[in-house]
């Protein structure tokens, strides 16, 4: 896993965790109402679940509309294979 790093924050001091043990810790923030902990890097705590943050750069909506149609009809060759 490319991302198997998570880097949280507490009183100031940042550190970089394992993605296990920051859920761990995460969930047992949440378990005990505390908020002792931030997360600093491009992971995001929601529904009792640690996630990836998705990222917007480099993303442009095409501008083709999608009409729903499946993949088009490949032409066969007019070459003879003889």
């Amino acid at each position: 896993m490319a991302n198997n790093k998570v880097k949280l924050e507490c009183r100031g001091h940042a550190q970089d965790f394992d993605f296990e043990h920051a859920l761990s810790i995460l969930r047992l923030q949440k378990q005990q109402g505390k908020k002792d902990f931030t997360i600093v890097s491009n992971h995001e705590f929601k529904d009792n679940e640690l996630i990836i943050k998705r990222s917007n750069k480099g993303r442009k909506k095409s501008s083709k509309s999608d009409n729903g149609k499946g993949g088009g009809k490949v032409s066969e060759s007019s070459k003879d294979s003889n």
